[in-house]
């Protein structure tokens, strides 16, 4: 007896982000990315360590987006006891920005 299995391949809509880090002199040993919906609460997608800062740009894809969503990220660098240094500036995705899932 011959059995088929078959799979479905969804494709899924992501954001390709180059973050590059200009620390100016300052110390930054982490830095959080954070993401907003539309106009809800900034949330934490991921924290990165010193080594991973250094490598310039470094590359972060937010996967599985909705094209009918606006998404805003903003880098926020801290000290080494987690404490916040400041914030990047707001960059904001909506459907156009957006790189079509394969």
């Amino acid at each position: 007896m011959r059995k088929t299995a078959r799979a479905w391949i969804i494709s899924r809509d992501y954001g390709y982000l180059e973050i590059l880090v200009q620390s100016e002199g300052i110390e930054i040993p982490r830095a959080r990315l954070l993401r907003r919906i539309n106009q809800g609460e900034f949330a934490v997608l991921t924290t990165f360590n010193a080594g991973e800062l250094l490598k310039n740009p470094h590359v972060y894809l937010d996967l599985y987006l909705d094209k009918n969503q606006t998404y805003t990220y903003r880098l926020e660098a801290l000290d080494a006891s987690g404490r916040s240094l400041g914030f990047s500036a707001d960059l904001s995705l909506d459907a156009q920005g957006l790189c079509p899932g394969r």
